[in-house]
């Protein structure tokens, strides 16, 4: 049972760990857009393509990664005992 468990984890914590990725990478462009409208340099749509990425990227992955991490956690929660060795 306790394998399971931390089975359950490690896999809450990857799938947390892939979304906060993906979505990192599916915002640096509104965040461009944002930028461009607002005509600020720094993170606007030529300067992610021109290296910026490098910054914004992992910033908004963290970003997302601090949202998701409470819910995947209140989720573990609140599940059942015999809910969780099955996951």
């Amino acid at each position: 049972m306790l394998i399971r468990l931390l089975a359950s984890r490690a896999a809450c914590a990857l799938l947390a760990t892939c979304i906060a990725v993906l979505a990192g990478y599916g915002l640096m462009w509104p965040v461009g857009r944002v930028f461009d409208f607002a005509q600020l340099p720094v993170f606007n749509t030529w300067a992610l393509l021109h290296a910026s990425a490098i910054v914004a990227w992992p910033a908004l992955s963290l970003l997302v990664a601090l949202c998701t991490w409470p819910l995947i956690r209140f989720g573990q929660r609140h599940m059942q005992p015999e809910q969780r060795g099955r996951e």
